[in-house]
């Protein structure tokens, strides 16, 4: 008499078997994999837009810097709210159904579609989510997704603070060759300005915040 095959599921192209779960196991950990084809190209368009479009160049860094740490805070806000929905599925199988206590009331997908060289835009809005698997891929992608922004764009500011740093330090020091005053500091807190014995004023060399 033969043996009955394990049944068997097809990931991504390969069929591969399917572990059965041990008698009298309840529940089973959500796997946090990562889809790394979505993620790649989606980071490859964002690498795209942005080498295509402006760089910073303002003399005054506070523009850019706002933008960047509002971008930061609507990141964290996204990932707090996610976090909320991840952590009531956190433990149970894909194939459970949503708890009664969470009401998913609404995926809303907003695409486009590009044929024969003609881009259509479109939305969708799904309703019906009903079981743990239906949310927990796109959970874990997302999370992956706002990480790497995360780290992005902190990267981003620390570059510009980084400059901001040097320049304003260069500018001081000239500031302080020609107006005979010194910033007086305790615990890295500006404190009063000091005056210095009186020399000869050199003018010759405005002060500014682009020149080192």
């Amino acid at each position: 008499m033969s043996k009955s095959k394990a049944p068997s599921k097809v990931v991504n192209g390969t069929t591969a078997a399917v572990e059965k779960a041990p008698q009298g196991s309840k529940t089973q950990s959500v796997p946090l994999k990562v889809d790394a084809t979505q993620l790649n190209a989606a980071f490859q368009k964002v690498a795209a837009a942005r080498a295509a479009g402006p760089q910073f160049k303002n003399v005054t860094p506070a523009d850019p810097i706002k933008e960047i740490s509002d971008a930061i805070a609507r990141l964290y806000a996204r990932f707090d709210a996610l976090k909320k929905l991840a952590a009531e599925l956190t433990g149970m199988n894909q194939n459970d159904k949503i708890p009664e206590h969470i009401k998913i009331k609404s995926v809303h997908i907003e695409f486009s579609l590009t044929k024969d060289g003609k881009t259509e835009e479109a939305e969708a809005t799904l309703y019906n989510p009903t079981i743990v698997g239906d949310l927990s891929s796109m959970l874990t992608t997302e999370y992956g997704f706002i990480i790497s922004s995360l780290k992005e764009y902190s990267k981003q500011l620390e570059d510009l603070s980084s400059k901001t740093h040097e320049s304003c330090s260069a500018a001081l020091s000239r500031w302080e060759e020609t107006s005979n005053r010194r910033i007086v500091q305790a615990d890295g807190a500006t404190v009063g300005v000091e005056t210095e014995e009186s020399k000869p004023v050199d003018t010759s060399k405005p002060v500014t915040l682009q020149g080192k």
